[in-house]
């Protein structure tokens, strides 16, 4: 039997969900893209095949952090999922998010995003 495993540590630890760093509250502008109204910090996405019964299941987790630099850029921070409903065959689910201001005192002031805040929109059979 031959087993390889192959880690990659060309990045930095993410922090953890729902929490973030001084780092990114203190960042203002990126070097790569001066002048830009959003950045996107990071993008992670894990992926597992899930035998659950006799239905298998592919289940996608996604993690996306954003900093808005510009109030123009508060829009493109929105996300968008697409995926197939028909028949139930795709599902969305587990919509979490956190958003981060630095208040008038210079505290963080951190607000959790509220089921009501997600909504679906169907764009064709």
């Amino acid at each position: 039997m031959l087993v390889m495993i192959h880690y990659g540590f060309g990045q930095k630890k993410l922090p953890k969900f729902g929490h973030y760093t001084d780092e990114e509250m203190a960042f203002k502008d990126a070097s790569f893209d001066p002048g830009a109204d959003i950045v996107c910090l990071f993008e992670q996405c894990e992926v597992q095949y899930n035998l659950n019964g006799a239905q298998p299941m592919l289940e996608t987790y996604v993690r996306k952090r954003f900093k808005v630099l510009k109030t123009a850029g508060v829009e493109s921070a929105n996300i968008k999922l697409t995926y197939y409903s028909k028949n139930g065959f795709e599902n969305i689910g587990g919509v979490e998010g956190y958003v981060y201001n630095t208040g008038e005192d210079g505290k963080v002031v951190t607000a959790k995003m509220k089921n009501n805040e997600t909504y679906r929109k169907k764009v064709e059979d």
